[in-house]
């Protein structure tokens, strides 16, 4: 029933074949995808890392009739 014919063998090693082409061929583009990425990062001068904004600080005041916390006047540094 389930006898190797050489029908079979040929249609086995032509299967093979195509996936073998396929997986190379959708690995080039991926290579290619990444390449083109990082190159429109390098011309557009955005491939270099920004640091993390600091963390803006700002002074807050509890009100006693709503119980919320509002920022103090006039304590941020650069107003």
């Amino acid at each position: 029933m389930f006898g190797l014919s050489f029908a079979k063998i040929l249609l086995f090693l032509a299967v093979a074949a195509i996936v073998f082409v396929g997986w190379r061929k959708l690995t080039g583009l991926g290579a290619a995808v990444d390449r083109l990425g990082k190159a429109a990062q390098n011309a557009s001068g955005k491939g270099k890392q920004k640091k993390p904004a600091e963390p803006e600080v700002v002074d807050l005041v509890k009100d006693p009739e709503t119980g919320s916390y509002t920022p103090r006047q006039n304590t941020r540094p650069n107003d």
